[in-house]
């Protein structure tokens, strides 16, 4: 019974510090004035009472603004560049779309594209514009040489 007696001692003790404002030990709130140090002084300077966030506040709020909106920015390049991808789309076109598929393009009609995907059999597929995700070669675009040197291979005896 004593230890918990003490432990309730010892908290109220703490609690009714002396110089703790609000505990009800005659020291007041005094919530309309800054607090002071030992020698009475505020820490700001005179006729100007301190910043509750400090000077670097406004900085880390424009920051933390920046941040958020650079993703945006990136997103509407990439909107650009893919719209004029997809305007630049011309008959003969050796294109790729998103599921993978590699065709040469045989007409455009509006949002529709139709793809020769198969010479031998004259396979063609009709897909959405939207759906190309890269221009392989253009129409009268010169074909990259396949010119390959290889390394001559010394021959031992």
């Amino acid at each position: 019974m004593t230890l918990y007696n003490n432990t309730i001692d010892s908290h109220f003790t703490l609690a009714m510090a002396p110089g703790v404002p609000g505990l009800g030990n005659g020291v007041t709130d005094g919530a309309a004035t800054p607090l002071q140090g030992q020698d009475g002084s505020t820490g700001a300077p005179a006729g100007k009472t301190p910043s509750p966030f400090g000077g670097i506040f406004p900085f880390l709020i424009i920051f933390m603004l920046l941040i958020m909106f650079l993703p945006m920015l990136a997103g509407r390049k990439e909107k650009k560049r893919k719209a004029e991808l997809l305007a630049s789309i011309s008959k003969h076109d050796r294109v790729q779309t998103v599921g993978g598929v590699i065709g040469t393009v045989v007409d455009v009609r509006g949002a529709e594209i139709v793809l020769k995907v198969d010479e031998s059999t004259n396979t063609k597929i009709r897909f959405a514009r939207a759906s190309v995700q890269q221009v392989l070669k253009k129409a009268g675009a010169p074909e990259p040489s396949s010119d390959i040197v290889e390394p001559a291979v010394a021959a031992t005896v």
